[in-house]
């Protein structure tokens, strides 16, 4: 025999269930992102330490997430269909705090981009810039301005009364950061293709001395090695 809730039938649980499921999908897919940051992070720092440090962020920013979608699924209202044999789906009206749920994860992510700028700066002052470092720079950059938009985006629409069922029903936000995610991972994949191109050299009257402008899979280039200077002489 089926128990169902008290003031609930078997439909209203189905569309809550494909509600949480589609909100779900989405916080996984930003999850996903911040995974693949960490991964980028570390190819620049090369310690375990570092990457254990960035997990252990990630776990406690997932933990928030979870917290916040606790809360904002149980003020979630789901509408009746009014076209049940023309129209699929359910209208899901969220509570205007939704936006919140994207707050762990944009800290955590902002730290993220804070370290890799950091990093890549540090770099600069000892070996120049390369074609990884570019690479994270420029997409770092992308990124946390689209994630800017996005927590922009979700707090106006999830504000506005008038546009607040359009703005949760369009899955933008999950579309958005699945197609970034997939962006970033095959950049580096394009790179790890061709590991050798673009050797720099510096010529003394002694050696020759040369650097690979990308190091990579998750090498990073170790600054307290001797380092030669412009006339070729290991300082």
């Amino acid at each position: 025999m089926l128990v169902l809730p008290v003031g609930k039938d078997l439909v209203d649980l189905v569309e809550a269930g494909h509600a949480q499921l589609e909100l779900a999908k989405g916080l996984t897919a930003i999850d996903v992102v911040s995974g693949v940051l960490i991964f980028r992070c570390w190819a620049l720092y090369n310690s375990r330490h570092v990457l254990w440090i960035l997990f252990i962020g990630l776990a406690g920013a997932a933990t928030s997430t979870i917290v916040f979608t606790n809360r904002i699924m149980r003020e979630i209202i789901v509408l009746p269909q009014i076209f049940p044999g023309v129209l699929s789906g359910c209208t899901v009206i969220a509570p205007t705090s939704i936006w919140m749920g994207l707050i762990p994860t944009t800290i955590f992510e902002s730290s993220l981009f804070i370290l890799t700028l950091w990093k890549i700066g540090t770099m600069r002052d000892y070996i120049g810039t390369t074609r990884l470092s570019r690479r994270l720079a420029e997409h770092g950059v992308a990124y946390f301005a689209i994630r800017v938009v996005m927590i922009t985006f979700a707090c106006i629409g999830g504000s506005v009364r008038t546009i607040q069922i359009a703005t949760n029903a369009s899955g933008l936000l999950t579309s958005i950061s699945s197609v970034v995610c997939s962006r970033m991972m095959f950049s580096l994949h394009e790179l790890n293709s061709k590991p050798q191109e673009g050797m720099t050299s510096i010529t003394s009257d002694d050696d020759i001395y040369s650097f690979p402008e990308f190091a990579i899979p998750l090498v990073s280039l170790d600054i307290s090695s001797p380092i030669p200077d412009s006339r070729g002489k290991v300082t």
